[in-house]
This record gives structure tokens, sequence and C-alpha cells, in this order.
């Protein structure tokens, strides 16, 4: 991620922010991990995706948004 990207979990939902573009915003509970998946250094969720820049910090996250996602459709 760059300076111009906010990005944040919470116990509800993942969001980011690109600079210049609209905010994304997604419910935990109406995701499945299957929709999380990381391409090179973009971390996928659901349709939309968020270039993170490093593959690594973006398996790292997709992880914990998994983990999140199992948690929250208990």
């Amino acid at each position: 991620m760059n300076g111009k990207t906010g990005f944040a979990l919470t116990s509800k939902r993942v969001l980011w922010k690109l600079m210049w573009e609209n905010p994304v915003s997604i419910h935990l509970k109406e995701l499945t991990p299957e929709k999380v998946r990381v391409e090179d250094t973009r971390l996928i969720v659901d349709d939309q995706s968020v270039d993170i820049a490093d593959r690594s910090v973006a398996e790292s996250l997709a992880g914990v948004i998994v983990e999140l996602t199992l948690a929250v459709n208990r």
C-alpha cells in the first residue's frame, strides 16, 4: 500500500479507500472464505481488489479476513 490508501478491519467489515476512488466496504456476514484471495500483490475480497504492494502482507491480510469471516459466520 502507499500513503494514499487507507485500510481497516473491524468485527463487522473490511474497508479501504484509495485516493480519488469511492470507499469499499464489505460486510463479513455476506462473505465466504472462498471469496478472499491474493493475486500477486493484490488482495481480492469478493469482487473488489486493492493493491497492497507486498505479497506477504496481502497474504497475511487475506488470512486474517478469512479467520474473521469464519468467526462472524459461526
